[in-house]
């Protein structure tokens, strides 16, 4: 990239005086290197990834070759990983080395807008993550293999080998990782390369590590499928790693600084374009671009032009309807979906920087009526109806209750009815209606007026008819009518179903009864079995969790049930109370001896008894055991996991922690009201004595635990971080003793001469 030289300002003497010219002290030429070697960077792993691939991109461009940069992470014979980038480009000789690699400050790219680099530190980031690295050149025939290392007063190179080839040019670079890092490694090389399309990725890695800022697993291997979807002003890879509106120039991924724009964060994953002919420039270490005001204006120039493409793209999506659901989910939804080459994108959020208005959908039918307004309130489109019977896990059970709204195309199903439903058409019912059905019936008229306060609210308070002049209340009215009547029906009615024949052929059949006298039961259908299932109780019973109630379940239900079935015998059946909402992922049944012993002889896996479970070889237990432990941490440190947020401006680390044992535990942990801690103290305790626990998190848990409580303090201070009056000052006070405890915090929270770290950082790059 060509530097530009920075115009000289005038500068009016007054008197006679001296200027004295500013210069480079160079006996400490040993600070300056390892500030631009190791210090200059915050992200050693990114900046090794994205400086070394660069160059190799860089090299095979100004050769003209079309052969692909090898990117690769692989184990070696230590245990430990290696990564290594090797381009077949231009290549480096001997005076070269000598004249440019191992100078700081010396570029050939200065002269060239083509190509990003221009400060001449690049090829050294490896020395922010490793003391030592290697790299071979190939060029006119000779290969030779140099180690650049920190030396005990400045950095060198030293020639290790040097041989004739008859290989072809180019540049290998090779950087040893530490076991530990290789998931870190993976991440940022899919972060720092995902928008370059002539790199072929050889990587592999062994027991993937658990990504705590991501919450996910890092990938074990990058396939080399991805497409890169490019457009003239914005571009999204498949391989791409922030969810987040982020920025490319040349290519090169940088994050976006939304408070330098004064914007807020926009969580749309992808990518302005920018070249180098857009006078952008990064900062030294090449991590981030300045944010000058003209480097602002021309981002939130390029911001806009995005945001006009995806609101055009939207509003062609907006079409009139008579759909009532179409129009609900528009109002009721957060979201603003656009589909481009088979990607969903929620672009709300980058709508906002439009200057194309967002389109609103109409209704056919509906002229006056304020459907953002009745969105907010969709239930008063059913005050007329009610509730009566309610159908889930194979029980009818009578009910009296307010209609609410539901998904048209999911959610409970709704029946309607008139006329009393008994007899065979309600056993009728219980056969063919899904769990969470709601049978409702109109149960009185609304009025335009309630005529007191105990009365239910009538057309003008629901539907705020003094908004309206009144020559308008009688056309309102209609259309609200017009928008029930369209839900309701569609509505299955119960009074026109009739019962089919082979219905009632196929009951008369299964209905085998013997004579009275032998007291047998009615035969059950071949495939079915008699429980008892743990369900909720209606009031208090002698200090039981659960009540058991009889049912029957078909055999193949067991296998499509998605969590796991715990089962005991019906005189055991206190080991289940004591667990019961201990969990969302299983359901708890008790036998009787004869089916106990049916059931055992099954080969179901998700089907495990009652002593299995509490072994605690299973991952439900492992979870169930360490969500309590975080629960009780939770518990005691309540103020430090509710202001995380706050914490997150000093601590970026500490907050994913946090964050990611909050997820956890309320992924897996049951608590609130009508919950007890005694099943769960008693699986923590078999937990304690066999190591059964969740690793994937529980050196986290370990971690964050000791770090509260060897600083209690965290949980006073917190509690005063959101108070309206001093809160800026309290977290002062947490910053200065965090700092006095001798606990990391992110850079941005040291000084250095008076001024914050980051300012120092910028005045270095400015000058």
């Amino acid at each position: 990239m060509i530097l530009e030289e920075q115009k000289q300002a005038e500068v009016l003497s007054l008197g006679d005086s001296e200027s004295i010219e500013m210069s480079i002290d160079m006996s400490n030429m040993k600070l300056l290197m390892e500030m631009f070697s190791r210090n200059i960077y915050s992200d050693a792993i990114g900046s090794t990834v994205r400086e070394t691939v660069s160059n190799a991109l860089d090299s095979s461009r100004r050769a003209g070759t079309n052969e692909p940069v090898i990117v690769s992470l692989n184990s070696i014979s230590t245990g430990e990983y290696e990564y290594s980038v090797e381009d077949f480009g231009l290549g480096l000789d001997d005076k070269e080395v000598q004249n440019t690699i191992s100078k700081y400050m010396a570029s050939t790219k200065r002269g060239d807008n083509l190509e990003l680099g221009m400060y001449g530190i690049g090829f050294k980031s490896p020395l922010a993550y490793s003391s030592s690295f290697t790299f071979i050149c190939r060029k006119d025939g000779m290969e030779r293999k140099y180690m650049m290392y920190e030396g005990e007063e400045i950095n060198s190179i030293d020639l290790l080998d040097e041989a004739p080839t008859d290989k072809v040019n180019g540049v290998k670079v090779i950087v040893p990782v530490k076991y530990s890092d290789r998931g870190s490694f993976v991440m940022k090389i899919k972060e720092q390369l995902a928008y370059f399309d002539n790199v072929y990725f050889n990587v592999n890695i062994q027991n993937a590590p658990y990504d705590y800022r991501r919450s996910e697993y890092a990938p074990s291997t990058i396939s080399n499928d991805f497409i890169i979807h490019r457009s003239e002003n914005f571009q999204w890879s498949e391989l791409g790693a922030d969810k987040s509106l982020h920025m490319c120039l040349d290519n090169v991924y940088y994050p976006l600084d939304f408070d330098k724009l004064g914007i807020s964060r926009i969580n749309v994953p992808v990518a302005l374009r920018f070249s180098l002919e857009d006078r952008l420039f990064p900062t030294i270490n090449r991590e981030a671009i300045r944010y000058t005001p003209e480097a602002k204006t021309t981002i939130l120039e390029k911001l806009k032009k995005v945001a006009d493409y995806f609101t055009e793209k939207y509003n062609d999506t907006v079409t009139d309807t008579d759909n009532l659901q179409q129009v609900l989910d528009y109002y009721r939804s957060e979201e603003r979906k656009v589909i481009l080459e088979n990607q969903t994108f929620d672009v709300k959020e980058l709508m906002k920087h439009s200057s194309i208005a967002e389109k609103e959908p109409k209704m056919k039918g509906i002229e006056l009526l304020n459907l953002k307004r009745l969105s907010k309130n969709v239930n008063s489109l059913f005050s007329e109806y009610k509730v009566k019977f309610i159908y889930n896990n194979n029980r009818m059970s009578a009910a009296n209750n307010p209609v609410r709204y539901t998904n048209l195309n999911g959610g409970y199903k709704h029946y309607i009815h008139s006329e009393t439903l008994k007899g065979l058409k309600k056993l009728y019912i219980r056969d063919i209606a899904p769990n969470n059905s709601h049978i409702i019936k109109k149960s009185y008229s609304l009025k335009l007026k309630s005529k007191n306060y105990f009365d239910p609210d009538g057309y003008y308070q629901i539907l705020k008819l003094e908004k309206y002049p009144k020559e308008q209340w009688r056309q309102v009215i209609k259309e609200f009518q017009f928008l029930r009547d369209n839900y309701i029906n569609k509505l299955d009615n119960i009074d026109n179903i009739v019962i089919p024949q082979s219905w009632l052929d196929a009951r008369k059949k299964k209905r085998q009864y013997v004579s009275a006298v032998t007291g047998q039961k009615k035969q059950k259908a071949k495939g079915e079995i008699n429980a008892k299932q743990a369900e909720e109780l209606l009031r208090y019973n002698d200090g039981k969790n659960c009540k058991f109630v009889s049912n029957t379940f078909k055999l193949e239900d067991f296998e499509k049930y998605k969590g796991l079935t715990i089962y005991t015998s019906h005189d055991d059946s206190n080991k289940l109370d004591s667990i019961f909402k201990l969990n969302r992922n299983y359901q708890l049944l008790t036998f009787s001896p004869r089916e106990l012993k049916n059931i055992e002889e099954l080969e179901i896996h998700n089907l495990i008894n009652y002593e299995e479970f509490m072994k605690g070889k299973n991952m439900v237990f492992k979870r169930m055991a360490t969500s309590h432990l975080i629960y009780q941490l939770y518990e005691k440190y309540n103020r430090v996991f509710t202001k995380k947020s706050r914490l997150k401006e000093l601590s970026t680390d500490l907050f994913n922690k946090l964050d990611v044992l909050y997820q956890y535990m309320n992924k897996h942990h049951v608590h609130g009201y009508g919950t007890t801690t005694k099943g769960y103290d008693a699986i923590v305790k078999v937990a304690e004595d066999y190591s059964l626990f969740d690793m994937n998190i529980y050196s986290t848990y370990l971690e964050v635990k000791e770090l509260l409580e060897n600083n209690s303090y965290m949980n006073i201070i917190s509690y005063q971080l959101n108070n309206y009056k001093g809160k800026d000052e309290w977290m002062d006070v947490m910053r200065d003793v965090l700092k006095y405890h001798k606990i990391r915090l992110d850079y941005t929270n040291y000084k250095l001469n008076g001024n914050p770290l980051w300012i120092e950082k910028e005045q270095e790059i400015n000058n």
